[in-house]
């Protein structure tokens, strides 16, 4: 699973045009991650629905709320 985040992220950054979603409910995502992939935002005019529901280490996404309007999903 871990692999598959850095994909996405490494997608994020090269502004993929077909990464529109990036879905990472119940993924035991932390705060660490969340804050990689808000870095991956920046310049990044693709990106949609970030989902990060069910992530029990996932305490805060300030960093996220902060890049490019998107609609997510945090619970």
């Amino acid at each position: 699973m871990a692999a598959k985040r850095e994909a996405e992220i490494a997608r994020l950054k090269a502004n993929d045009p077909e990464l529109l979603t990036v879905n990472w409910c119940d993924a035991d995502v932390g705060n660490e991650e969340v804050a990689r992939l808000a870095e991956a935002l920046d310049g990044n005019t693709v990106l949609q629905e970030v989902y990060l529901s069910h992530n029990k280490r996932l305490t805060d996404v300030d960093r996220l709320s902060r890049s490019p309007p998107f609609a997510y999903l945090v619970k």
